[in-house]
């Protein structure tokens, strides 16, 4: 950045962009602070010397734009630009941590247990037998798709009306009940919804509120995700009679002691 002020008449051009790139370049620390309070930008982060910005848009198609203000260079960022940098692997610039002041995963777990109710877990006849055989809904390291390759092992149920996709029988899963006994397991959302909703968070700390990160089509933000198996004591089976028979007939006395087949 250059010692030299640029005059007042050559330094507001109406493109915000322009204006803070040739300040950054042939001007001086204050003429990027008079831009700055010109298009009466807001301040919405300083992390590690570095300031960020939120500003109205005039010539791009994002819905505003991060302004990195360190020591008086200025680096102009697009929002969806600016949020790829933001993450907790190794190569992200920085840390959701560093963004915002709470936690959004624990936020998303207790929301899960606040709204309660059902939830509902699709399997095939032989899975729920074996379910009631082993006395529990166990966490298994399988996955639906690449999109959540990484969650591990989990069970995998639905805030949803029960799809039949997954098999014939349907395990619902009563979370009022597991809140009542105090058992709330680690819970939460497939990896890549909870990185959405992680972005949108951030995007509202910009005042960006209608900002939503894309997702895989087949990707649900109603699929909940326990990371604990879950006792026979909170399932009941719904089914058809025609499947319950089949059950029926393949456990034990004692699994259906213990079950709640409807």
């Amino acid at each position: 950045m250059a010692d030299r002020q640029i005059p007042d008449e050559e330094l507001i051009t109406g493109s915000i962009e322009k204006d803070l790139k040739r300040a950054s370049v042939e001007g001086s620390e204050a003429d990027v602070n008079k831009i700055l309070n010109e298009y009466e930008t807001t301040q919405v982060l300083e992390i590690d010397s570095k300031t960020y910005y939120r500003i109205p848009v005039y010539e791009r198609g994002d819905p505003e734009l991060a302004i990195v203000h360190s020591n008086g260079t200025v680096n102009v960022k697009e929002f969806t630009e600016f949020i790829g940098n933001v993450g907790d692997a190794f190569m992200n610039h920085i840390s959701y941590d560093q963004v915002l002041d709470r936690d959004v995963r624990a936020d998303i777990e207790e929301e899960i247990y606040t709204q309660g109710g059902l939830v509902y877990h699709t399997t095939t006849v032989e899975n729920a037998i074996d379910i009631l055989e082993s006395g529990a809904l166990e966490t298994r390291n399988e996955t639906r798709g690449l999109t959540n390759k990484s969650t591990g092992s989990a069970v995998f149920a639905s805030e949803l009306n029960p799809d039949t996709i997954y098999g014939k029988v349907v395990f619902e899963i009563d979370v009022d009940k597991m809140v009542r006994n105090r058992f709330k397991p680690p819970a939460g959302r497939e990896k890549p919804v909870e990185e959405a909703i992680i972005e949108e968070s951030i995007a509202s700390k910009f005042e960006i509120y209608e900002y939503r990160s894309e997702l895989d089509p087949d990707m649900s933000r109603q699929t909940v995700v326990f990371y604990e198996d879950i006792p026979l004591e909170y399932l009941s089976v719904d089914c058809s009679d025609e499947v319950t028979e089949e059950i029926c007939d393949s456990v034990s006395e004692e699994a259906l002691a213990n079950a709640n087949l409807s």
